[in-house]
């Protein structure tokens, strides 16, 4: 049965957090070589991943994060071992990595040192070693520079996209090998991200606003102060009704979306969801909806071969995978993942029950692709030749295209314009795109570069 508990992965991600949320303490490390700057910002990273499918777990050790400007100069804010983290528990939801001050400046890269990713196929067996570029070292480069201004914050979100990361391969000492595909978002303002996920211990900071503030075996305590969403769910230990005075003084998780208000106060949480109980106390499941609502339950697939949970969503908050309010009707095809209390779970006589407190609803997932080597960019038209012949990739509004290169001091996984694709004609560069076919050609989401430098 894969369901999953929170607590490893709460533990893991606490190790990389160096200071207090709104800009509280400083790096593990000193700077090396740092870009020329005056005065400090805040920055709050969070990570998150991509959906991979028919496997248990992907479990990823991260050594470094790293700043890079304009110049190579470098602000090391976080050296240690942080993991492993299970990235297949961050699907539609992130997590905290850092939060604390770092130099004001110009950067234009955020480097991570992997030091290991393994994938684990069936639960209870042991993990298979992924190939990594690059000793590891993976350089994130989005379009153009990010400011970190003196005073100011700054949140950026860095999704894994796992199922276009991690290829089979036949050669070498493992079955995978790592392609960096990863999506990076930058704000600094009122935008919304993900939905994510905090814990710690509640404690009252003035009216409607209050720290979680969590301490780690290894590392200095992180606090993220909380504002509440209007409306906001608030469940005690037995998953009845309460309030947050009747939390504060004891540990409680919160989903809710990190944003930085225009009245420059810092960071902040706006939970919409917020849990009484410990690490262990939230266990969630996810899968493919195999049908619709009856009885204030839908069933949901787990475990091909294996009958499928009922999920109760008689008292649930139902969102989709951004998480924002569910509209649209639950539905065969469709992606879920739920989240239930332990203590209410085993209360049941039937284990297939999962009366769940919060359900996230996404699309299926499946997408059709082609690869092949780049042959001529016009205008949208990208045109690609393949095994088969000649393909069309359409460039539309919303397509992410990234360039992943494989050499020099680090793996850079960079966002380019359809431009920038059109100056790669004549260096035969492999392309993926990833998409829905519409006569002839592929509206792509997702197209994926592989250049040697």
């Amino acid at each position: 049965m894969a369901v999953r508990s929170f607590s490893a992965l709460f533990i893991s991600i606490a190790l990389l957090v160096s200071a207090c949320g709104g800009g509280g303490g400083g790096s593990n490390n000193p700077a090396v070589t740092p870009p020329p700057t005056g005065g400090t910002g805040n920055l709050t990273v969070l990570v998150g991943d991509g959906p991979l499918d028919s496997v248990f777990a992907v479990n990823i050790v991260i050594s470094d994060i790293i700043l890079i400007g304009e110049d190579d100069g470098q602000e090391t804010v976080f050296s240690g071992e942080i993991g492993p983290i299970n990235l297949l528990d961050l699907r539609n939801i992130t997590e905290l990595l850092f939060d604390g001050e770092v130099p004001a400046g110009d950067y234009s890269k955020i480097r991570l040192r992997i030091t290991s990713l393994e994938v684990v196929e069936t639960e209870g067996m042991p993990g298979e070693d992924v190939q990594l570029p690059a000793n590891g070292r993976i350089d994130l480069n989005p379009q153009g520079t990010f400011n970190i201004a003196p005073g100011e914050d700054l949140v950026i979100q860095i999704d894994f996209d796992l199922d276009r990361s991690i290829h089979v391969v036949q050669t070498g000492n493992s079955r995978y090998r790592f392609r960096p595909v990863v999506f990076v978002d930058i704000i600094d303002q009122t935008d919304q991200l993900r939905l994510s996920k905090i814990f710690g211990l509640v404690i009252a900071d003035g009216d409607d606003q209050y720290e979680f503030c969590y301490t780690p075996e290894m590392g200095d305590e992180m606090c993220t102060t909380v504002v509440l969403d209007d409306p906001v769910t608030i469940l005690d230990e037995a998953g009845m009704a309460t309030s947050m005075e009747m939390l504060v003084g004891g540990s409680a998780h919160a989903w809710g979306h990190f944003f930085v208000p225009a009245t420059g106060e810092g960071t902040l949480f706006r939970a919409k969801l917020v849990v009484q109980g410990d690490e262990d106390s939230i266990e969630q499941i996810e899968g493919g909806v195999e049908g619709g609502v009856v009885d204030s339950a839908f069933p949901l697939l787990v475990v091909e071969g294996e009958d499928p949970f009922q999920v109760g969503i008689s008292t649930a908050l139902v969102l989709d995978e951004l998480g924002d309010a569910f509209t649209d009707e639950i539905a065969a095809g469709q992606e879920a993942e739920a989240w239930a209390q332990v203590s209410v779970l085993t209360d049941l006589e039937d284990p297939l029950e999962f009366p769940a407190f919060l359900v996230q609803i996404s699309p299926d997932d499946e997408e059709d692709s082609v690869e092949g080597t780049l042959f001529a960019v016009e205008g949208d038209q990208i045109t690609l030749t393949t095994e088969a012949g000649e393909a069309c990739v359409l460039n539309v509004v919303d397509t992410e295209i990234q360039q992943i290169s494989g050499t020099g001091e680090a793996a850079e996984s960079m966002d380019i314009t359809v431009a920038q694709l059109g100056e790669l004609v004549g260096t035969a560069p492999t392309v993926e795109a990833f998409g829905e076919t519409d006569g002839d050609c592929l509206v792509a989401d997702v197209i994926v570069v592989e250049t040697d430098g």
